[in-house]
């Protein structure tokens, strides 16, 4: 098993990486630690580790001077990660001049520390395989024609809480899907990625001769059957003799990328996809129509538009780095919408946050399922972000007719004092009150008028110039429309 080193001058950091991490699950053993560099220097060429990670600052020697040092005493093959307490271009400039394979910032991060370990551990297996085949036990003979298929499980978290594991599973479905005696070398990359080497006579029957996607076809359905989630597989292409495997190994981690067009317990081969690597069409006009759904706050028409989206990507077979520099340009387009309203932007900031969190570890279907849900999360936000800014504006606009309706108001100088468009400020008021706002106008003014009725001995002209009539003839049309009888006759029926 892979050893793993900690070198760090602040022992809560070591325990912290001890305890952060189920290094097992990964396919590491602790070695040792120290807490300077000229100890750790020592441990590293005592007990040569696959993986260091050390502390870039340290007192004496620095975690880089070790780096250095290591690769000086021909340690070429050891992978570094490097921990800094602040973000420092010079010294990440120099580490990777040496081959750093990761560099974290402090506080260190589960998952951050988790995705450095999964490309590290990738990093040692193709290094491994690169050694020989005497390191693999891989038994192909050195002429024969050898593919790497990636195995990738899509709900992993299903296997955590049951007694079998997710390789225990896939194991035997292999196992009833090879004769006994074939010729394969299989094994765990991380705990969702699992892969298996395969010599092409592995997968042929006696005198029945498989093709290759016959042979995938029927360990899918053996996948299904012994699996308790859908499998996802990449197959490479075929060369001869184990110093070709880190080429197929890094073809079918290609053509894993593609899987989100597949869906979750699909199949990829490189060969459909060799040619589409450098595929950047950034579908700009899918994305300008969904933005126009999005800002409309129209449910059906983002789900239309999505599954349009993504439709072009499997259409076009882009690679998922594609997809995801549109799933980047969509959010900052959003992004341009929300920043415009008066908005909280650290609720808006939390709710992208989360969206990254989940783009990180999923493709297929959930990729696309995701991308609708966060689209329609936000145009509903849009959506009652503009409605709160419409009603508290209507809500300034009424409290100031209430307070000014004596005065010679109309839409034209409300628009002035607001900053809205007069055509634009109608429509918003007659969708916010039910009214258009002449007749907001007369009905705050006339309400006002029957006050002035029942409680003062003011004459009916006199009480049309107090609430903003100039006519008091008009006044009393007025009157008479929204009670329907006279301003005397309400005066009368008070008395």
């Amino acid at each position: 098993m892979p050893k793993v080193l900690f070198i760090d001058d602040e022992p809560y950091v070591i325990e912290g990486l001890r305890t952060m991490v189920d290094w097992a699950t990964y396919g590491f053993e602790i070695c040792g630690h120290a807490t300077n560099g000229q100890d750790g220097l020592e441990l590293l060429l005592t007990h040569q580790p696959e993986l260091v990670i050390t502390d870039i600052r340290m007192p004496g020697m620095s975690g880089l001077e070790v780096l250095k040092q290591a690769r000086r005493a021909g340690c070429a093959r050891m992978n570094f990660i490097i921990l800094s307490g602040y973000d420092d271009f010079t010294y990440i400039q120099d580490a990777m001049r040496y081959g750093v394979s990761a560099y974290l910032l402090k506080p260190l991060d589960e998952e951050e520390i988790q995705e450095a370990l999964t490309g590290v551990g990738a990093r040692i297996n193709l290094q491994n395989w690169e050694a020989g085949p005497d390191s693999l036990f891989f038994e192909a003979n050195i002429d024969q024609e050898v593919r790497c298929i990636l195995l990738e499980i899509n709900q992993e978290t299903q296997w955590r809480s049951e007694s079998t594991t997710a390789e225990e599973e896939i194991k035997q479905a292999l196992m009833e899907s090879l004769p006994r005696t074939a010729s394969y070398h299989f094994f765990a990359v991380n705990p969702q990625r699992y892969c298996l080497f395969l010599a092409e006579k592995a997968y042929q029957t006696g005198r029945i001769k498989r093709s290759i996607h016959e042979y995938v076809e029927s360990l899918q359905e053996l996948l299904k059957k012994h699996c308790r989630s859908s499998v996802s597989l990449a197959i490479s292409g075929q060369r001869r003799g184990y110093k070709s495997l880190a080429d197929l190994y890094k073809q079918a981690a290609m053509a894993m990328n593609y899987k989100y067009l597949m869906g979750d317990g699909g199949t990829v081969y490189f060969t459909d996809i060799k040619h589409n690597l450098l595929n950047y069409d950034y579908c700009q006009e899918y994305i300008e129509s969904l933005l126009e759904e999005i800002k409309k706050n129209r449910p059906t028409g983002i789900e239309e538009r999505v599954n349009s989206l993504f439709q072009s990507f499997a259409r076009n077979r882009y690679a998922i780095e594609v997809a995801q520099a549109c799933i980047k340009n969509l959010e900052l387009e959003v992004l341009k919408l929300i920043l415009k309203l008066d908005v909280e932007i650290q609720e808006v900031s939390q709710r992208f946050t989360e969206f990254h969190q989940k783009m990180a570890s999923i493709t297929g279907e959930r990729l696309k399922s995701e991308v609708t849900a966060f689209c329609l999360d936000l145009a509903e936000y849009i959506g009652s972000s503009e409605q709160n800014k419409v009603d508290s504006i209507i809500g300034e606009i009424t409290d100031f007719i209430k307070e000014n309706y004596d005065q010679d108001l109309n839409l034209q100088k409300l628009a002035e004092r607001f900053y809205i468009s007069p055509v634009y400020l109608g429509q918003l008021f007659k969708k916010s009150t039910g009214l258009r706002f002449c007749d907001y106008l007369h009905r705050i003014r006339i309400d006002e008028a029957k006050k002035m009725l029942r409680r003062t001995d003011m004459k009916v002209a006199e009480i049309a110039r107090t609430i903003g009539y100039r006519d008091p003839d008009y006044f009393v049309r007025k009157f008479k429309s929204i009670t329907r009888i006279s301003p005397s006759t309400f005066k009368n029926l008070g008395k």
